[in-house]
C-alpha cells in the first residue's frame, strides 16, 4: 500500500514461528505436569490377565456398586479396558469403572468374619479367648475388629505383658 508516511520494511524472521511452537509445547507440558500433581493423577495399574470387577449402573439407593461376577482383562489401550466374564461376554469400560481383585479372591466369594478373640474386653490383657489360659468362652456373634488401613503392617501392642528395661 502506498502512503505518504515514511515506513520501514521489516522482514520477518522465518524461525519465529518454530520458536513459538516450541515455547507453546513446553508451557503445555509444564502445565500438564502441574495439573496432574494437583489432582494426584496416576497411571492405572491394571494389566492384561487381571481379575477385576466392573461398576454397574445404580438404579436405586440400595443397589450394589459393582457386579457380582468377576471379569478377566483381555485388552488394554490407554485407559480403555476390555474385560470378559466367565460366560464369554465382553465389556469395554474406562479404567475408572473397573476395580482389581486381590489374588486368590473372586467377586462371589465372601470372607467369613472371624470373631474378635483378643480378650481385651474381658480385662485379660493379651490372653486370647478360647486359649488354654483364657477363662471366658468364645462369643457367638461379634463384629470384625481390625486396625485402620492407614497403619498398614504396623503391629499395635505386639509385646503385651513384657517389658524391657
Amino acid at each position: 500500500m502506498r502512503t505518504k508516511l515514511p515506513a520501514l520494511d521489516v522482514e520477518h524472521d522465518p524461525t519465529i514461528y518454530d520458536k513459538a511452537k516450541d515455547n507453546d509445547a513446553l508451557s503445555k507440558t509444564k502445565n500438564k505436569i502441574y495439573a496432574d500433581d494437583c489432582r494426584q493423577a496416576k497411571d492405572s495399574d491394571i494389566e492384561v490377565g487381571d481379575k477385576v470387577i466392573v461398576r454397574k449402573e445404580k438404579k436405586g439407593k440400595l443397589d450394589a456398586n459393582y457386579e457380582k461376577e468377576s471379569h478377566t482383562v483381555i485388552g488394554k489401550q490407554g485407559s480403555d479396558i476390555v474385560c470378559e466374564n466367565s460366560r464369554g461376554k465382553t465389556v469395554r469400560r474406562n479404567s475408572t469403572f473397573v476395580k482389581v481383585l486381590p489374588l486368590g479372591t473372586s467377586a462371589s466369594e465372601q470372607k467369613a468374619c472371624q470373631p474378635n478373640t483378643s480378650g481385651n474386653s474381658g480385662g485379660s490383657a493379651g490372653i486370647a479367648v478360647g486359649s488354654p489360659g483364657g477363662s471366658m468362652p468364645p462369643r457367638r456373634s461379634s463384629r470384625c475388629v481390625k486396625p485402620p488401613d492407614r497403619y498398614g503392617d504396623y503391629v499395635v501392642h505386639a509385646l503385651v505383658g513384657t517389658r524391657e528395661y
